[in-house]
């Protein structure tokens, strides 16, 4: 599995905890690629799907993209380093390419997320799954 820790750069400082655990998912056979930016997640993305190409078996009966499972994370808490346009123009991005690839992506946002971000990501989403605070789900197709 490949992990891009966009939170290290940011937000770490000197967490020796942090360290310690990458160290133990390191051990275990994790990738961690770090990423500050929009455009280094995009490259880390990329650089994650090569690795995992190069180890798969099915490589040389594959010629096209291996599907490919993503998850982003509280990805707009990067705004607050880059821009809200920077932000949607990489979604738009990661969206349209990992549809066409037939990948499998997960943008995971919180409720209070900007109202108008929010409706741009349900716009471009396939399936919108809102968590209440009790935990419970609602699958909804926008």
């Amino acid at each position: 599995m490949s992990i891009i820790d966009c939170f290290s750069p940011h937000y770490a400082f000197d967490d020796k905890v942090l360290k310690f655990k990458k160290d133990e998912y390191i051990k275990k056979g994790y990738t961690f690629y770090e990423a500050k930016t929009f455009s280094d997640i995009h490259t880390a993305n990329n650089s994650s799907w090569y690795r995992f190409r190069k180890i798969c078996e099915n490589e040389e009966k594959n010629q096209y993209r291996i599907p490919h499972r993503t998850i982003y994370d509280t990805l707009s808490i990067l705004n607050n380093f880059s821009s809200e346009e920077q932000y949607l123009r990489f979604l738009r991005h990661v969206i349209i390419s990992e549809k066409s690839y037939s990948m499998i992506t997960m943008i995971v946002e919180p409720k209070s997320i900007d109202y108008k971000i929010k409706l741009d990501l349900m716009r471009m989403s396939d399936y919108v799954i809102d968590v209440n605070d009790k935990g419970e789900c609602a699958l909804n197709k926008p």
